[in-house]
């Protein structure tokens, strides 16, 4: 993550092991703000960002990852307890399954492993790829809000028979 921060690519990439296109280098905000979280908690570690990466070409495509630890007290307005994901797959690399492949990967974790049942996204109300493939795993609006960064969204969840379905169970 500091290495993210300081833009430091060459570092960055021999990291991760892959390369990283110059977009994730747009991101320093967020990535300040995972890296503080980690400090506070170590803990989050478990539930932070992850690259989604081609193994077969060694290289970053987008990322995925969870905004907290399990149940924090600002869903439950939206769906009790339960965890909020966020993706992003580079410009250059959409429209090829790697969304759906990074969620169903680490829902599945999280469910499996973590017994997470209920799974929230917010997209923006504009983002007609984000909310078709949200669509096609069997989200259900829950909500809007008003993000300070990224403006009006859509709060969408997964639980019960569409997260088991989602999962191939």
């Amino acid at each position: 993550m500091q290495a993210t921060i300081d833009r430091d690519i060459p570092l960055a990439e021999e990291l991760i092991g892959w390369s990283i296109p110059p977009e994730w280098f747009i991101k320093v905000g967020a990535v300040n703000h995972f890296q503080k979280m980690l400090i506070d908690d170590s803990s989050f570690r478990f539930w932070s960002p992850r690259a989604i990466g081609l193994e077969s070409e060694q290289s970053m495509v987008g990322h995925i990852g969870f905004h907290t630890r399990p149940n924090p007290q600002y869903l439950n307005e939206y769906v009790g307890s339960g965890i909020e994901m966020g993706y992003t797959v580079f410009a250059d690399c959409r429209r090829r399954g790697y969304a759906t492949e990074a969620i169903i990967a680490l829902t599945g974790w999280a469910n499996h492993d973590h017994g997470v049942e209920t799974f929230v996204i917010s997209v923006g109300v504009d983002n007609h790829p984000s909310l078709a493939l949200a669509q096609k795993f069997g989200f259900t609006k829950v909500g809007e809000h008003q993000d300070e960064d990224d403006g009006p969204e859509i709060v969408l969840s997964l639980r019960g028979v569409a997260l088991s379905v989602a999962l191939g169970q």
